[in-house]
């Protein structure tokens, strides 16, 4: 599911957290997909999931499709 390094890290933050480790790690897996980055570009890059709704709710009146 995941790689050593990103399942290292959630088990510390699982501990520093006082959750279970398997469910943090349930958290994990839906909210990434199990990917923590991709390949852009020849690079390693972090995955950054956009929640339209919320940007769009940001948007000036202008910028919107309504």
């Amino acid at each position: 599911m995941f790689d050593k390094n990103v399942s290292k890290a959630i088990t510390k933050e699982a501990k520093r957290l006082k959750v279970e480790e398997e469910v943090l790690k349930a958290v994990v897996f839906v909210e990434s997909g199990g990917r923590a980055f991709a390949t852009v570009n020849s690079k390693q890059m972090p995955l950054i999931r956009w929640e339209g709704h919320y940007f769009y709710r940001h948007l000036p009146g202008n910028l919107r499709n309504e």
